[in-house]
């Protein structure tokens, strides 16, 4: 916080350029720049710069993101998973259902991003997992099964 106070008062106050800013403080000239210029969107001049402590300097100049709100329709993505284990379903054909007649759909690319965050969140369940978990240090322990010729 210390350096954002310094390239600011070092460019607004001072009135060195970017690179002279950058070289006195050993910073790139981009994040010299990203200081001043977060600094103008938030309306914050050198003397606004002065009276505000590190914490509130932080909070006016990186301000919290603020969440989009979504007017698209999001679909059932647990009817979307049983359907995929259906021989022959695709996920271009359940978005095709999905988007079919459905203004407020999702574009194919952003159905398959948000279909694949919400698998990977879901628990999975392989029916082939074994039954239980041999728990043996590599190296200390070996089970040998002889086959073959005797």
């Amino acid at each position: 916080m210390r350096q954002i106070r310094e390239a600011l008062r070092l460019h607004l106050q001072v009135g060195l350029t970017y690179s002279e800013v950058a070289r006195a403080l050993k910073l790139s000239k981009s994040a010299v720049g990203k200081y001043v210029s977060l600094a103008r969107a938030a309306g914050v001049d050198w003397a606004v710069a002065q009276t505000l402590t590190d914490v509130e300097l932080q909070g006016r100049l990186y301000r919290p993101p603020v969440p989009r709100a979504s007017d698209q329709l999001a679909p059932d993505f647990a009817v979307i998973h049983q359907e995929l284990k259906r021989p022959g379903v695709t996920l271009m054909l359940l978005w095709e259902e999905y988007a079919r007649g459905n203004a407020q759909a999702y574009k194919y690319t952003s159905f398959c991003i948000k279909y694949r965050a919400w698998a990977q969140r879901c628990p999975r369940r392989s029916k082939f997992e074994p039954p239980c978990r041999l728990n043996i240090e590599p190296g200390v322990e070996a089970d040998f099964e002889r086959v073959g010729c005797g």
